[in-house]
C-alpha cells in the first residue's frame, strides 16, 4: 500500500487520535494533531488565517497523518492533498460517553489545561459533539464527493488493522 498522507476525521472522542497513533506506528508516518495548531491554553485559539497557514505547511510535507476535523477550515485542501481519508462516523451517543469517560486523562494532542473546562465551556463542548452529525458530517461527505481521494468511512473500529483493511479495499 503506497499511502503516505492520511487524514483521520470524526467527531470528538470518536477515536481519531488513538487510530492516528496506531496507524503512525504501523506505517512509520508522523502524526500532526490539528488541536495542537488551533488551541492555546485556556481554550483560546489562533486566528483562522494562522490555522489555515499551519495546515498549508503540514500539507506541503511528503508524509503525514493529520488527526482532526475542523471542517470549517481547509477541509477540501486536506482532502486534495491526502492519499486517503478515514472518516470515523461514530454515533454521537458513543462519542459523548467516551468524552465523559476520558475527562481528566492527560492528552498529548491538546494543551495541558484543556481538560479543566468550566461549566459553560463544558456545555458547549458537549453540544458540539451532539451537533456533529448536522454540521461537520455533511461537510465531510460533501468534500469526499468533490474530490477523488480514497475515502474510507468506518462506523466503528477495533484497531488499525480494520482501518488498513478498509483502505486496501477502497
Amino acid at each position: 500500500m503506497d499511502i503516505q498522507r492520511i487524514c483521520v476525521l470524526g467527531n470528538t472522542a470518536s477515536g481519531k487520535s488513538m487510530l492516528s497513533g496506531q496507524l503512525a506506528a504501523r506505517l512509520n508516518l508522523p502524526v500532526a494533531h490539528l488541536d495542537q495548531f488551533y488551541w492555546r491554553p485556556g481554550w483560546t485559539h489562533v486566528s483562522p488565517a494562522e490555522f489555515v497557514a499551519s495546515q498549508r505547511a503540514l500539507l506541503a510535507q511528503d508524509a503525514w497523518i493529520i488527526d482532526g476535523t475542523f471542517s470549517e477550515f481547509g477541509l477540501t485542501a486536506r482532502f486534495r492533498a491526502a492519499d486517503a481519508v478515514i472518516f470515523l462516523d461514530v454515533g454521537a451517543g458513543t462519542c459523548l460517553r467516551r468524552a465523559i469517560a476520558r475527562r481528566g486523562d492527560g492528552r498529548e494532542d491538546v494543551p495541558a489545561d484543556d481538560e479543566r473546562l468550566g461549566p459553560i465551556r463544558s456545555l458547549r463542548f458537549l453540544a458540539a459533539i451532539a451537533s456533529f452529525g448536522m454540521v461537520d458530517r455533511p461537510r465531510i461527505l460533501r468534500a469526499a464527493r468533490r474530490t477523488s481521494v480514497r475515502f474510507v468511512r468506518l462506523t466503528s473500529w477495533d484497531d488499525e488493522t480494520a482501518a488498513l483493511d478498509a483502505l486496501e479495499a477502497a
